[in-house]
């Protein structure tokens, strides 16, 4: 498996949406082996403990949704990056 990758994107998020803290703080708690088993199975998200939702790019955190964040908002067919014909 390839090396995690956190965006500074998503660690601002994170800091303003799960916890203020110090960003090496951000990348431990993101560098988790739920997150990981994630970009493995190739999930476009994974749910945080606090019910955030990271957004993941192949080996990659791109940002941090809120918890408010409604389902339909998750549907991968609404990302840009989806192909036709490809899987959810």
């Amino acid at each position: 498996m390839s090396e995690l990758f956190i965006t500074r994107h998503a660690i601002r998020r994170y800091q303003e949406r799960v916890a203020n803290v110090p960003a090496p703080e951000v990348w431990r708690a993101l560098d988790c082996r739920a997150v990981q088993l994630a970009i493995q199975m190739g999930a476009h998200f994974v749910r945080l403990a606090g019910g955030q939702r990271a957004v993941l790019r192949e080996n990659r955190v791109v940002t941090i949704l809120p918890k408010e964040t409604h389902e339909s908002a998750l549907d991968p067919r609404r990302d840009p990056l989806f192909e036709d014909g490809g899987e959810a």
